[in-house]
């Protein structure tokens, strides 16, 4: 159950302290009956027996809430759901707690009493306490002391759960039968998606326990490191925690005095507090302790490394084939590092592993990036090997495994003993080096230049191959093996990729080459090995990296010359060496020479044009091949520019291209031309992908906009029925249609994303964005999900849970929106806190999310409001641990416009701290409408500074591709011109129209159920049509409708009003008189059969709609009073709430809730004259005043004017007759 914000609040009233209450329970509980509403009236005998029990219930529930006021001013997460229990159980009413708490607030000596243990919670803290003696814990006389649970998200020291606690004590050795407090374990299977398989007994001693930052950990456990952040790593399938209502219970009934020491209150109080810690953080960590997925898309973020791993050396390669030796498997790391040892156990046909220990640490970030790749012929798994020990020889031969020498593939030839073919091989080999460079992606990932001279100094290549440059040169010639060269190694990088199956790398490889081809030129000129000999070869590297930006940014054939000219230097080198008789000096000009093939080479094969294969652009690889190879080409700059998006009014092409921008969107109202056509719309995205598609990866936009009822920003969409009208229809079949009609309109302006659905579960109608909700009821939100089956397509049977899904180019990307709990603010103030225990949250707000992840959605959108205290924007526990971890979403995470910058208050207020707390959180893409320049640079700064982990840029862009490759965004990334004909379409148009006949709620008809008014006749004398709302389009479609607030009016749109509709539907003869605010005088001039009365809310979008009174504007209600006091009326109300209505009921012959119908107002004239019945059911509860709120069904104080699922029901007319 809520609380409101203000239940913490207190009043200024005074309560009786306890020994008050007990003197005089009946009059106490009198006075508190008087103010109590429903069954609890004063109005009930005192004696009578269910009274009396009543009243004790009040004097226990108010003695709790004084013990919880005492320890704290601020009702915790924990107690919230002790006291909602208790509520419950005791069957207290809001009312009746309110004005308990208010009391409770106001009483001085609970204030006293609350400073005073404050007070000596800071002096015992600072203490160093002596050890507690055997009788300290047991037999302290506390009876009623009970910690209840602590407040982590509403206080910031509680934000990160591996802060220290500055109270965690060493818990006492207490081994006396009294003192066995209960101690527990949970254990998780690794691959149950945190699944608790059952309790486990530890039997462990407490005074092996301990407090470790905010963490009680067992002393000599180990597996579990605690790094930092909010994430354990997983070294164990065991969490310990105490049993934490066992343990309260113990400490309870062993502490039975009447005047407890304070001092021996407060440690048991720290003892609880630190339990409690460390169970929160526990739960904290499930997902990850107990989350086996080990697929790519899974992103841990540590900020320290395991002390093993950190001196980790060795890896462990599975499933070798039998095929492979020792010789396969060096070649295979050659360029990780170097390598120390390999050893191979197990036997040919019986599944074989392998270690491999390098010399450095570091290269196991190399070597670990080939995992999957293949080794003669098996796909091989590679691990770290932190436990593995090297066997000496004598053991790895007394277990019959024959270790191999170490001998190089490349080792040198003696000198004077070469055989005849020994040139060519030295020069094949010289150029296997080469390829398998390129090919396994290590090419620049070390300096090239020191790779080079290593693979010199090892194996002599260069001495030899200068030695034999004049024979070599005699059969191949130098100047035509660098122009033959490309070709072969094109053709070494094929087979290569054949047999390692690493091409994703060899991309990833040639891409950095390009990148960093100036950097490159810079360091090979200062390196000391290549300039040993002479200052002349500079100029050619100039000439190369300048050649390389010209390969970039020109044509193919004008690097073509820039080569040629680059071969003649070449060649000139190649005589150089040739007469020069210093064996050093050819050396490094040999070797020069070979590093500048080796660049060269590369160089070449990543700008010729058409040359290379891209696997990201074949729709025929796996998606998460297409993924990870677009991802290992990326820069810093691509990714960030990836996750912005900006509004379509800055977004230039020179902003599109410079900053790689990932996505573009339409806010309210934005539009390319005042009533722009389908055309218009199309044109303007056209440009704006194609400049996203010049970029050096041609990574296309998406295009997003809020299409919340129908196309609402385009003029000549079809405006279809808020969602609370589309929740009254209780229909979730026809929402899918909707979904599906409105995803063919959006795709018709070229646009394939839309911000839609809301499946936010308004709980107080004073809300301005309530008529976004399709009900108070989650079951129903979770019904109406079905919308999105309609926008994205149905989800085939056999996809992965929480991986977003298009059906194709008729339907377009949706957005579950806002995450979560904005339909639970304070007074339903937009953008406000949401104060409710984490059940509460998880079963009423939660609940739709879980359905929309399941239906394939591809984004969520963060809500502006707070959890408790915290920022959802800035809500790392349920972006992160919760939303993508458990729930398993695989989609991206958006922020609302602007929303990183309203993390702080005001907004904007420290931008980079915004920045910060939002993608650390996990939004993957941020609406940074104008100022996207602040932001990018921001996060690049946080970036390179360490402050937010590449793996976090990783991951956020990761989703986005992954949304974009589902969409087929790279495959059609322009508009499809055959579908501008679905813009208003009239079979869309009939839809709406049908929805709005489902969703219009018959609130009352006629002064008894013997006299029916509804259907009205279609032939009488006269009819009088009149109010504000009548004959008013902009008012019948309410905000979010062409502008961001709405607007009056009949030319924002095409639609047919409510007045027209009934002049359409009426026989002719009926006459129809309009008159939007008739005086008394002219009701008695003229003699009308009845009249329709249209009256309702003026459009509002989000803030604006905030309503702490909900009336009917003016001159709303005193239209009523006088229509309806002198002529037999029906009256409509237009509004995107219920609305303050019981001073007129009684007047009022039939009403009508019409909510905001859209542009179809013939549905309303459809069922008002009988054409159809009436069917639709409150989506929420109708309340009697204001003061009720907040009011949903199943509260215990429901008192509504018509309940949550009422609705009178009519028959067509026909069907009557």
């Amino acid at each position: 159950m809520e609380h409101a914000k203000n239940d913490s609040s207190g009043t200024d009233d005074d309560l009786p302290n306890p020994g008050i209450i007990r003197a005089s329970k009946g009059l106490a509980c009198s006075g508190i009956m008087a103010i109590a509403s429903g069954p609890m009236s004063s109005d009930k005998d005192p004696r009578d027996m269910e009274f009396q029990v009543h009243c004790i219930e009040i004097e226990a529930y108010s003695a709790v809430l004084r013990a919880f006021i005492a320890q704290s001013n601020d009702l915790s997460w924990g107690k919230e759901e002790l006291i909602s229990e208790l509520r419950k159980e005791l069957r207290v009413s809001d009312v009746e707690h309110r004005e308990i708490l208010g009391k409770v607030h106001s009483d001085d000596s609970i204030k006293f009493l609350r400073e005073s243990l404050k007070n000596a919670e800071v002096q015992l803290a600072a203490m160093n306490p002596p050890p507690l003696g055997p009788n300290s814990i047991g037999h302290v006389p506390c009876k009623k002391l009970k910690q209840g649970h602590m407040t982590v998200s509403a206080s910031p020291q509680y934000l990160t759960y591996a802060q220290p606690s500055s109270t965690a004590v060493q818990l006492p050795a207490k081994h006396a039968r009294d003192d066995q407090f209960g101690r527990m374990g949970t254990l998780f299977s690794s691959q149950s998606n945190g699944q608790a398989l059952g309790p486990v007994n530890l039997n462990m001693q407490p005074n092996k326990v301990k407090a470790r930052g905010s963490l009680i950990v067992q002393a000599s456990k180990k597996g579990f490191v605690h790094s930092g952040v909010d994430i354990l790593k997983p070294g164990s399938d065991i969490i310990e925690i105490l049993a934490t209502d066992k343990l309260i219970h113990e400490v309870e009934r062993v502490c039975g005095g009447e005047n407890p020491e304070p001092a021996l209150v407060q440690r048991a109080k720290l003892i609880l507090k630190d339990h409690e810690r460390a169970l929160l953080e526990a739960i904290g960590k499930l997902a990850d302790v107990s989350d086996g997925d080990d697929s790519p898309d899974r992103i841990q973020y540590m900020s320290q490394e395991p002390q093993s791993r950190a001196h980790t050396r060795s890896i462990r390669v599975a499933n070798i084939s039998d095929l492979a030796e020792e010789r396969e498997i060096r070649e295979f790391f050659s360029f990780s590092g170097d390598i120390e040892h390999i050893e191979i156990r197990g036997n040919v046909g019986s599944g074989r592993i392998a270690f491999v220990t390098f010399k450095d640490p570091k290269a196991l970030e190399i070597a670990l990036l080939l995992s999957g790749a293949t080794i003669v012929d098996q796909i091989v798994s590679i691990t770290p090997a932190e436990d593995y020990i090297p066997r000496s020889e004598e053991q790895v031969m007394a277990d019959n495994v024959t270790i191999e020498a170490p001998v190089s593939i490349y080792s040198p030839t003696v000198e004077g003993k070469s055989s005849p073919g020994d040139e060519q091989v030295h020069v094949s080999k010289a150029h296997d080096v080469v390829a398998a460079m390129i090919a396994k992606g290590s090419a620049f990932r070390q300096d090239a230049i020191s790779k080079a001279k290593a693979f010199d100094e090892k194996h002599q290549l260069m001495a030899k191959a200068s030695a034999k440059v004049s024979s070599f040169d005699k059969r191949v010639g130098l100047s035509e093996k660098i122009t033959v060269g490309i070709s072969v190694v094109n053709e070494k990088v094929k087979s290569v990729d054949q047999k390692l199956h690493v091409s994703n790398k060899t991309m990833a490889a040639l891409t950095v080459a390009e990148q960093k081809l100036n950097d490159t030129g810079t360091a090979v000129k200062t390196n000391r090995y290549v300039t040993a000999g002479t200052a002349w070869f500079h100029g050619a590297f100039g000439k190369m990296a300048k050649a390389g930006h010209v390969a970039r940014t020109k044509t193919r054939e004008k690097f073509q010359l820039a080569v040629t000219n680059l071969t003649a230097k070449v060649s000139s080198l190649q005589e150089a060496a040739k007469q020069s008789a210093d064996y050093d000096n050819n050396r490094w000009k040999m070797g020069t020479f070979k590093t500048l093939l080796f660049m060269l080479l590369i160089l070449h094969s990543s700008v010729a044009g058409g040359a290379v294969y891209l696997k990201y652009k074949d729709p025929k690889q796996p998606l998460n091949v297409r993924i990870n190879d677009l991802l290992h080409r990326m820069t810093l700059a691509e990714k960030i520019g990836q996750m912005s998006q900006i509004e379509r009014a800055t977004a230039t092409a020179e902003a599109i291209k410079k900053h790689f921008i990932g996505s573009v969107l339409s806010g309210g109202g934005s539009v390319p031309a005042p009533r722009a056509s389908a055309e218009t719309w199309m044109n303007m995205i056209t440009e704006m992908q194609k400049s996203a598609l010049s970029t050096r990866l041609g990574i296309p936009i998406i295009y997003g906009i809020d299409a919340v009822h129908g196309h609402n920003n385009v003029y000549r969409a079809t405006i279809f029925p808020h969602n609370i009208g589309l929740g009254a229809t209780r229909d979730p079949a026809l929402v899918r249609q909707i979904g599906a009609a409105t995803a063919l309109e959006v795709r018709a302006t070229g646009i394939p994303y839309v911000f839609a659905p809301c499946v936010a579960v308004c709980r107080d109608p004073r809300w301005g964005r309530c008529y976004e909700s399709y009900s108070e009821d989650p079951k129903v939100v979770e019904q109406m999900t079905e919308i999105i089956d309609g926008l994205q397509g149905t989800v085939p049977a056999n996809s992965r849970k929480g991986v977003p899904f298009l059906a194709g180019r008729k339907n377009v990307a949706a957005c579950a929106k806002h995450y979560v709990g904005d339909g639970g603010t304070y007074k339903g103030i937009n953008e406000n806190d949401t104060v409710i225990d984490l059940h509460g949250l998880l079963s009423i707000h939660m609940a739709p999310y879980y359905l929309a992840i399941i239906r394939g959605v591809s984004t969520v959108m963060v809500s502006y409001s707070s959890w408790n205290g915290v920022k959802m924007h800035a809500n790392r526990r349920l972006v992160t641990d919760f939303l993508k971890n458990t729930l398993r979403f695989r989609g991206f995470v958006i922020s609302d416009w602007q929303g990183i910058d309203k993390i702080t208050t005001p907004p904007h207020a420290n931008y980079s701290y915004s920045v910060t707390a939002g993608i650390s959180a996990g939004i993957d893409m941020v609406m940074i409408p104008n100022d996207y320049t602040e932001f990018i640079n921001d996060l690049t700064d946080q970036v390179e500074s360490k402050i937010i982990p590449m793996s976090r840029i990783d991951d956020a862009a990761r989703r986005i591709l992954r949304v974009k490759f589902t969409m087929g965004l790279f495959e059609n990334p322009f508009p499809d011109p055959s579908l501008v004909d679905q813009l208003g379409k009239q079979e869309h148009r009939e839809l709406a129209r049908d929805a709005v006949r489902r969703s219009l709620v018959l609130l009352k008809n006629g002064k008894s159920a013997d006299a029916p008014v509804l259907p009205l006749p279609k032939k009488t004398g006269s009819i009088l049509v009149t109010g504000s709302h009548a004959d008013n389009l902009g008012y019948q479609c309410g905000g979010w409708t062409i502008t961001w607030q709405g607007l009056g009016g009949n030319n924002l749109t095409i639609g047919t009003t409510i007045f027209e509709a009934i002049k359409a539907t009426v026989d002719p003869t009926t006459q129809i008189v309009f008159s939007e605010d008739p005086d008394a005088g002219f009701l008695e001039r003229n003699h009308f059969s009845y009249a329709v009365v249209v009256v309702g809310e003026q459009p509002y979008a989000e803030t604006f709609g905030d309503n702490l009174n909900l009336t009917i504007p003016e001159p709303g209600p005193s239209l009523i009073r006088t229509v309806c006091g002198s002529i037999k009326c029906v009256v409509v109300v237009v509004s995107g709430r219920p609305l303050v209505i019981e001073p007129y009921v009684g007047v009022m012959d039939a009403v009508v809730a019409a909510w905001l119908p859209g542009s179809e107002g013939q549905g309303v004239a459809d069922v008002i004259f009988g054409d159809y019945g009436f069917s639709g059911k409150l989506p929420r509860t109708w309340f009697r005043s204001v003061e009720q709120l907040p009011m949903n069904v199943g509260d215990r104080h429901y008192d509504p004017l018509f309940p949550y699922g009422f609705g009178l029901t009519t028959k067509p007319a026909r069907a009557q007759q």
